[in-house]
């Protein structure tokens, strides 16, 4: 998208400001700051400023008059800027985001100044030459989402500029602003389009599929107690050896952390020390009989503190509890991290996304279900196949793409897709026999599609041997072992996942096979309430509609059967119960009757 900066210029010098105005109109608000104002004026504080202040007289003042806006505070190192018409505030930020990026582009990149913006669409009270009110909070909130050079929009100023222009690259979701009540649905400046010809040309970045990193550092023990100390130093050491079972995060050898002691050295210090993006750290006290142990999970470039926990601990049950809490711990700090990264390539612009960023980005598209983004997360898998044919991880996710095409009836020819599914498995495990989450898919489809209960056990069982504390090795074991009609140990397996994954934003299809095997144990009660949380996290999940239908009609509750089919026609008008039939997996008897009760229902022939 391109805008002109050469119209619209309009003086403001002959405006007066009411001295205080609660008129009902509407406006925007842009903010901005410069990324790391503070750590640029300690390295170079007159070069930084002398700078900063020439971007202002030369760009960003001249752009708000050209638009149409009038600065109305400094922030010290940013400003707050208001436009009467949302796509002059748009244009404006475009246009200043480019020209602040030529007139850097030679200078050494730790000292270049950029800056985030945001804009959200509200109204305010204006006051002389300032304004105030809830519009402007949230814009200044959001401003923290927005990445170096980046904007991020509010759903309420996308929806100002009106669906013709196209805007949203990608959905950032609710986010949780600091101070403001309800969150506030939000997104990075684009178009869908210029996603998809972004992922179907490729892009210049080198070639990387480095994961997140991580450092644990040594516990804090605020006794003297050896035996405490002893207790510290083992919960560190298996929740290393935990997370080092995981593929898609790097943890650090204990060896390269035992020197770093708390408190020490600054996040930044460890930083440039270990070379990690998160660092996770706790204390221990002890108080007569009982152990509190704080935790925390920070993101080492900000210093933010993503997580904190505490877990309060009787001495004689330590050893008893220490697994348990040992896997809550690796669970946050996986799902914690997966989310943190997710954002963050959310915020990055098309041009710059490498291997892993594209994958993110697939990952937090398709598990939307929304057509248009589940057809876009395939652009991003094949770009990130693109950028490293040796990155086993899109296979992986393309496998489980073309699960959902088949399982869920939106494919055209599903033979096809369920071929594919197993052949990117399969892909994924030639580049990378550890890979686990392929192992799994894998041994998910066969059992599901093929019917091959034996081979499906044994991939997803080496899957869990490979990772036993990846969630999705847990999840896709589950499916198998329902399917051959050990519903107990299908249960267990879905539940583990679960708690190995507390706040996945993907739980609802852990949620649906744990409803779904509950179904087929014959738990038609907690098949329902396992069926209505995995439709209450995404209400577009057809396969989670079906069984909350087969379980209602199991349990005598044809009014509320007949309302989620009609729940289920809407989301997955496609699928029909006579392409269904030949691929459903359960065991014959279980089949038929699954077929029979949704067909009462209403689910269509």
């Amino acid at each position: 998208m391109v805008f002109s900066t050469s119209s619209n210029n309009l003086d403001h010098a002959t405006r007066t400001p009411k001295a205080i105005d609660f008129s009902p109109g509407f406006s925007a608000v842009l903010c901005a700051d410069v990324v790391g104002y503070s750590r640029l004026m300690e390295i170079a504080g007159l070069e930084t400023h002398r700078r900063f202040r020439a971007l202002h007289v030369n760009v960003i003042d001249p752009l708000i008059l050209s638009f149409r806006g009038n600065v109305v505070k400094g922030t010290g190192d940013g400003f707050i800027a208001v436009f009467d018409v949302a796509s002059d505030a748009l244009a404006c930020a475009v246009e200043m985001q480019r020209q602040i990026a030529d007139v850097e582009a030679d200078i050494e990149v730790k000292r270049a100044l950029q800056f985030r913006m945001a804009i959200h669409w509200g109204q305010m009270i204006r006051d002389m030459n300032d304004v105030f009110g809830h519009t402007v909070n949230v814009a200044v909130r959001l401003q923290e989402y927005a990445s170096a050079g980046g904007i991020v929009v509010s759903r309420d100023f996308h929806a100002a500029i009106g669906p013709s222009a196209g805007l949203i690259t990608t959905d950032l979701g609710p986010l949780q602003l600091k101070n403001i009540r309800e969150p506030v649905p939000a997104a990075h400046v684009g178009s869908v389009g210029d996603l998809i010809g972004a992922a179907a040309a490729g892009s210049d970045a080198p070639a990387v599929s480095a994961v997140p990193s991580i450092a644990l550092l040594p516990f804090e023990n605020l006794t003297e107690d050896p035996a405490t100390r002893h207790m510290v130093a083992g919960f560190v050491d298996d929740i290393i050896t935990s997370l080092s079972n995981l593929k898609d995060i790097f943890t650090v050898a204990r060896g390269s952390t035992i020197a770093v002691r708390p408190g020490q050295l600054e996040p930044d210090e460890i930083v440039a020390k270990l070379g990690v993006q998160y660092l996770f750290t706790g204390r221990v006290h002890r108080r007569g009989d009982r152990w509190r142990l704080s935790v925390e999970l920070l993101n080492a470039a900000s210093a933010e503190v993503i997580w904190a926990e505490h877990y309060e601990i009787v001495v004689h049950e330590v050893f008893d509890l220490q697994d348990e809490i040992t896997l809550a711990i690796v669970g946050q700090i996986a799902s914690r991290i997966r989310v943190t990264e997710v954002q963050r390539a959310m915020r990055k612009p098309p041009q710059s996304l490498t291997a892993y960023d594209c994958y993110l980005q697939a990952l937090n598209l398709m598990y939307r279900l929304r057509p248009d983004e589940f057809r876009l997360a395939r652009k991003f898998l094949d770009q990130a196949t693109r950028e490293d044919p040796d990155y086993a991880a899109p296979f992986s996710l393309a496998a489980h793409w073309h699960m959902f095409c088949a399982a869920e009836g939106w494919s055209d020819d599903p033979d096809s897709d369920i071929r594919a599914a197993i052949s990117n498995a399969n892909r994924a495990i030639e580049r990378d026999d550890s890979a686990a989450l392929a192992h799994a898919l894998l041994g998910h489809a066969e059992a599901m599609f093929n019917r091959d209960i034996i081979s499906g056990i044994d991939s997803v069982d080496r899957a869990r041997a490979i990772s036993p504390n990846n969630s999705w090795a847990w999840t896709f074991s589950s499916g198998p072992y329902g399917f051959a009609g050990d519903t107990a140990t299908a249960i267990k397996y879905a539940e583990r996942a679960l708690r190995l994954s507390p706040i996945d934003q993907h739980a609802f299809f852990k949620q649906c096979l744990l409803a779904q095997n509950h179904y087929l144990h014959g738990n038609f009660v907690e098949a329902t309430a396992w069926a209505r949380r995995s439709l209450s996290v995404n209400p577009r999940f057809g396969n989670a509609a079906r069984v909350l239908i087969a379980s209602l009609v199991a349990g005598d509750d044809m009014e509320n059967a007949r309302k989620a089919a009609a729940h289920h026609r809407d989301v997955a008008p496609a699928f029909r119960l006579s392409e269904y039939r030949r691929r459903c997996p359960f065991r014959e008897d279980h089949a038929r009757l699954y077929i029979e009760r949704l067909l009462n229902a209403g689910v269509s022939e």
